[in-house]
């Protein structure tokens, strides 16, 4: 262990574990279970709050959840590292949420371009899909269409933090709350717990809070946190 260096303070509310090189690493905080979910959560952040932001379903998560997943096994790293899940929500959307090498073969067929992360919705008229590195659809001219007055005008913002001080300073809602980001982590916890437990399918209760078909299940949302920590 390096001089100087707590490895106690580092664990923080996390279960102890022996200290190695690899675990105290941006790979290990990603990859060890004790630290994080892995990129099913790290990274899924960033295209499921998109997918709910599109669905008004900020307020909100998938009640439905079926699929499969891998975990790494036999060495430090033990998050859950493929995945391929169904989600449904109460007004009857559903949603696929995969890791990048489940859903190559499938955007593959339809998307001019495949990215390692991305949010589409289907329609009955075609496809809009957005990553960060540009926005698509199908038919292209969509891209043209023109917002009508009547018709649902987006908060606008171009950068996150400007955002947040304008809206400290002038008393105003985000564009980013936080119940949003509450909830579309939501799924990638209940993702994890289904894939971990084995079951074939959960169902969520947003207004409790709970994995309403498998009370057990819901234990797996909270970690008991290591003494002296505790919130």
């Amino acid at each position: 262990m390096p001089a100087g260096f707590d490895y106690d303070r580092w664990l923080g509310p996390a279960a102890f574990s022996p200290y190695t090189r690899d675990r105290c690493t941006p790979w290990g905080t990603y990859y060890v279970y004790d630290n994080s979910l892995g990129f099913l959560a790290g990274w899924g952040a960033h295209p499921l709050d998109i997918a709910q932001w599109g669905n008004d379903a900020d307020h909100t998560a998938p009640v439905e959840y079926e699929g499969t997943g891998k975990i790494y096994a036999g060495g430090l790293y033990n998050v859950v590292n493929s995945w391929d899940i169904w989600c449904r929500y109460e007004n009857g959307v559903k949603m696929h949420f995969m890791s990048d090498e489940v859903a190559q073969p499938i955007v593959e067929k339809y998307h001019p371009r495949f990215w390692t992360h991305g949010t589409t919705f289907h329609g009955d008229l075609g496809w809009v899909s957005v990553d960060r590195g540009g926005l698509f659809t199908q038919p292209a001219s969509l891209l043209k269409e023109i917002i009508g007055p009547t018709e649902i005008h987006l908060y606008q913002s171009n950068n996150h933090y400007q955002n947040f001080i304008d809206s400290v300073r002038l008393r105003q809602p985000a564009i980013s709350l936080v119940e949003a980001a509450v909830q579309s982590d939501f799924i990638s916890q209940i993702s994890n717990i289904l894939i971990r437990t084995g079951r074939q399918k959960l169902e969520w209760n947003s207004r409790t809070e709970t994995i309403s078909d498998a009370p057990e299940a819901s234990r797996m949302l909270s970690r008991p946190m290591r003494s002296p920590w505790k919130l």
